[in-house]
C-alpha cells in the first residue's frame, strides 16, 4: 500500500488553499464594509381601546379602526433581510380622551427584540384622525308594513293585525351612540304583491329609518336578524249582540232594568274566531256601586284576543233604571262567617258597619238595623291564623233583594 504524506510546505504552496483563503478573506472583508441598507415594512395595526382608560368610559373606535402603517428601517442587509411586522410594535395613545370625538393619535414604532442590530428611522404616517362614540345597546319595536297586498272584497273581508312572533316584536341594535340614536322607527316591509285569500305567512326585511322617513345604512351595526316572519290574517265581519254583566248581586235570582247606548256590535276577525262568538260581554257593574244616585256607567267591551270592533268602538255606556229603587244607612251590628271549617275558631273584631243598603223602595222603608247581618266569606281568608280582613256581604233573613254599596271590610281573627 502506497504511503500518503502531509507536508505543510506543500499545503501552502497549493493553489487551490490559496483560492480558498482568498474567498474567506474577501468575505470577511465584505461583512465589515457591507453599506446600510434601508427598507419598508407594513404594518397592518387595529386600533382598540381594550385595556384603556377610554374603555372605562364607554368609548370605542367608529371610525379610523384599522391602519396600515409603514415603517422604514435600517441596517445591514443580512440584519433586516427577514425582518417583518411581527418583529415591530406599533403603539398608540388614548391618554386624556374623556368623551365621545374625533381625536389625533400618534403612533411610535420599537423593535420587539432590544437586541436586534437595525435602527426604526421613520413611521407614516405619523398620526391619524379616529372617531370614537359610545357602544349603546337599544331596544326598538318593530312596526309592520304591506302596501302591495290586498283583499278580493272590502265589504267582506280585511286584513286583521300584522302577527310578529314574540321573540321577534323587538330588535335590539348595538352600536356607536349617534348611530342607533338617529333610528327612529324599524318596519317589517312586505314586498310581495297579491289578493290575499286566507291567513298568510310572509318572509318581511327590516327596514330602519330615522326622524325624516329615510332609511339609515345599519351595515356597521350589530343586528340579530333582519328578516322576520310577518303573520296577516284574513279576517271577515259578523255582528252580535251586546250583554252587559253584573257581579256581587245579592242573589242570583235578582235582576234589575237597563239600557245600552247600543246593543249590537260589528266584529272583526277570523272565521275560525268569529264562529265561537255569539254575543260580547262588558266589564261588570259591581252591585256594590249601585245606587238610585249612581247608576250611570262606562264600560268597556270584552273583546277575546285576535276579535277588534269594526268601527273601533271601545266603550259602552250602561244605564240601570232604579227609579223604583232607594237607600238608608244603617249601623249593622250582626255578623256571620262561613266557609270556616278549616278554622278551630273564628272572632269577629269590627265591631259594627255603617252601611248604605238599596232595595226597592217599600222594602227599605221597612227596614231596621236588626233584619241585617254582615256575611263574610272565609274562603278568602289570606292566612291559616292571625287577624285577616274580609270583605263582607249585606244579607238579610227577611228581605232578599238588596245589598250593601261601598267596601265592608270585618276584621277577623282566625285559628287554625
Amino acid at each position: 500500500m502506497k504511503k500518503i504524506s502531509f507536508s505543510v510546505h506543500n499545503l501552502l504552496n497549493s493553489n487551490k488553499f490559496a483560492l480558498l483563503v482568498s474567498f474567506l478573506f474577501a468575505i470577511t472583508i465584505w461583512v465589515n464594509v457591507s453599506p446600510q441598507r434601508t427598507i419598508t415594512i407594513n404594518c397592518p395595526v387595529t386600533i382598540s381601546t381594550e385595556n384603556t382608560s377610554a374603555k372605562k368610559l364607554g368609548l370605542d373606535v367608529v371610525d379610523g379602526k384599522t391602519q396600515n402603517i409603514s415603517v422604514t428601517i435600517q441596517g445591514k442587509w443580512y440584519n433586516i433581510s427577514d425582518v417583518s411586522s411581527k418583529d415591530i410594535d406599533i403603539s398608540y395613545s388614548f391618554k386624556g380622551i374623556t368623551d365621545a370625538g374625533k381625536y389625533k393619535l400618534e403612533f411610535s414604532a420599537t423593535k420587539s427584540n432590544n437586541n436586534a442590530d437595525y435602527k426604526i428611522s421613520k413611521v407614516s404616517p405619523e398620526s391619524v384622525l379616529v372617531t370614537l362614540d359610545h357602544i349603546v345597546t337599544k331596544s326598538f319595536q318593530i312596526a309592520t308594513s304591506y302596501n302591495n297586498i290586498k283583499v278580493e272584497d272590502e265589504s267582506v273581508y280585511s286584513i286583521g293585525e300584522p302577527i310578529i312572533n314574540d321573540d321577534d316584536k323587538n330588535i335590539q341594535i348595538k352600536g356607536p351612540e349617534k348611530k342607533v340614536n338617529k333610528i327612529k322607527k324599524v318596519v317589517a316591509e312586505i314586498s310581495k304583491e297579491e289578493t290575499l285569500s286566507k291567513t298568510n305567512v310572509y318572509e318581511a326585511e327590516l327596514k330602519f329609518y330615522n326622524k325624516k322617513n329615510k332609511e339609515v345604512d345599519v351595515s356597521d351595526l350589530t343586528l340579530p336578524y333582519t328578516n322576520v316572519q310577518v303573520t296577516l290574517p284574513l279576517n271577515e265581519f259578523k255582528t252580535v249582540s251586546i250583554t252587559p254583566k253584573f257581579e256581587d248581586k245579592p242573589n242570583d235570582s235578582i235582576s234589575v232594568p237597563y239600557e245600552l247606548s247600543q246593543k249590537k256590535i260589528k266584529l272583526v276577525g277570523t272565521k275560525e274566531a268569529l264562529e265561537k262568538i255569539n254575543s260580547i260581554e262588558l266589564e261588570p257593574i259591581s252591585f256594590n256601586d249601585l245606587t238610585p244616585k249612581d247608576h250611570k256607567f262606562k264600560k268597556k267591551l270584552i273583546l277575546p284576543s285576535g276579535i277588534s270592533a269594526f268601527n273601533g268602538e271601545t266603550y259602552v255606556k250602561v244605564t240601570v233604571d232604579l227609579s223604583g229603587y232607594s237607600s238608608k244607612k244603617f249601623e249593622i251590628k250582626n255578623f256571620e262567617t262561613t266557609n270556616n271549617d278549616k278554622f278551630s275558631s273564628t272572632t269577629v273584631e269590627t265591631k259594627y258597619l255603617s252601611v248604605n243598603v238599596v232595595g226597592k223602595k217599600d222594602v227599605v222603608e221597612k227596614l231596621n238595623a236588626d233584619d241585617l247581618y254582615i256575611e263574610c266569606d272565609l274562603s278568602e281568608a289570606a292566612a291559616n291564623s292571625g287577624s285577616v280582613i274580609i270583605n263582607g256581604s249585606v244579607k238579610s233573613k227577611r228581605y232578599k233583594n238588596i245589598w250593601g254599596t261601598g267596601d265592608n271590610k270585618v276584621r277577623i281573627r282566625v285559628v287554625e
